[in-house]
């Protein structure tokens, strides 16, 4: 007995825990006299409310200055040039001119021409994004059975995570070889039924490229929605439990709601990967994919497959002409997804 305690005693004393204990009582002795300062006397409370409420302003603004700094670095500044191509043209003296809303004209044009490759490309976004929204159940019973530690738990945790360790690059050659050879000679040689290379066959390119997407992101939401699912408090489920509800009864009422936060993210950021996400047809296939095409690759394609710089005021306006309906329907979105079920605090 007296042996156990001289061990956890040594432990104690290491020399990260003496750090650690330093650091802590700084912190300790620091806020101390923060709160001495601002809270000295009544006759004082005045003068200690406005300098807690400074500190607070300070404190607000330091953290609010990392994400505006870092929007007009990554998006401002490296978009200010396309601000401007948007509304010129390409000229063959080598000169860009200014050519006001044609550019505009084109994008709209282009969405209202019936099968052209803008609007196609736009309407496998849309799909892409609705087959993202009916599969979102899918997502999230998964992490829940990993978060009620049923059978099997640790095997699908780390199956469904492996593909995220990886390198994307990798596992796109790896699925590409899988879906085009391997699948393909399964079928025929055991069960005589001849399909085509999944990814190479043009008309199931789109539905291959849709599945790696969401397998590839399964990873990311058992991590997300577990760690979220974990934050639930303990009591909460006990007492559930004890009034005889069931794992499929404790979904519906308590955990889908308290976990609805991070479900309206999810689909949300689908949203917007409407107008950017590519299905990683680049990855796969680099330019070569025209017959198959989202927004997202339809810009890439017309600023990387381009011969020249004609179709660059293009793209840019493109791109301008997305972000000026897209940011006001986001916004709506999240207004209609906190209406229909609030955050709830826990």
């Amino acid at each position: 007995m007296k042996k156990s305690k001289k061990i956890k005693f040594e432990k104690e004393n290491t020399f990260f825990d003496r750090i650690k204990r330093k650091i802590s009582d700084s912190f300790y002795v620091f806020s101390q006299r923060l709160y001495a300062k601002t809270h000295k006397n009544d006759a004082g409370k005045t003068r200690s409310m406005s300098s807690a409420r400074r500190m607070d302003l300070i404190f607000y603004g330091t953290m609010i200055a990392i994400p505006i700094l870092q929007w007009c670095i990554f998006y401002f500044a490296v978009n200010f040039n396309s601000f401007f191509l948007a509304f010129k043209q390409y000229s063959a003296t080598g000169a860009y001119d200014w050519v006001g809303f044609e550019n505009f004209r084109r994008v709209w044009a282009d969405l209202t021409l019936k099968n052209s490759n803008l609007q196609n490309a736009f309407f496998n976004s849309l799909v892409a994004y609705g087959l993202s929204v009916l599969t979102q159940p899918l997502t999230i019973f998964l992490p829940y059975y990993i978060y009620k530690k049923m059978h099997g738990h640790e095997f699908f945790k780390v199956l469904l995570f492996l593909p995220s360790v990886l390198s994307g690059m990798v596992m796109c050659l790896l699925y590409q070889y899988v879906v085009d050879k391997v699948i393909p000679h399964i079928m025929l040689s055991y069960f005589n039924v001849e399909i085509p290379a999944l990814l190479s066959e043009t008309s199931t390119r789109f539905w291959a490229a849709w599945f790696y997407g969401f397998w590839f992101g399964l990873g990311g939401g058992v991590l997300l929605y577990t760690g979220t699912m974990s934050r639930i408090p303990v009591s909460v489920v006990e007492y559930a439990q004890l009034d005889g509800c069931g794992p499929f009864r404790e979904f519906i009422y308590i955990t889908f709601p308290l976990i609805f936060p991070t479900v309206s993210t999810f689909v949300i950021l689908g949203f917007t990967d409407i107008f950017t996400g590519q299905l990683n047809l680049f990855t796969f296939f680099g330019t070569n994919s025209a017959s198959v095409q989202t927004v997202g690759y339809y810009l890439y394609r017309e600023v990387i497959a381009s011969s020249g710089f004609d179709r660059y005021p293009y793209a840019s306006s493109l791109g301008l002409f997305f972000t000026v309906f897209v940011a006001p329907l986001t916004i709506l979105l999240r207004h209609v997804l906190n209406k229909v079920l609030p955050t709830v605090d826990y």
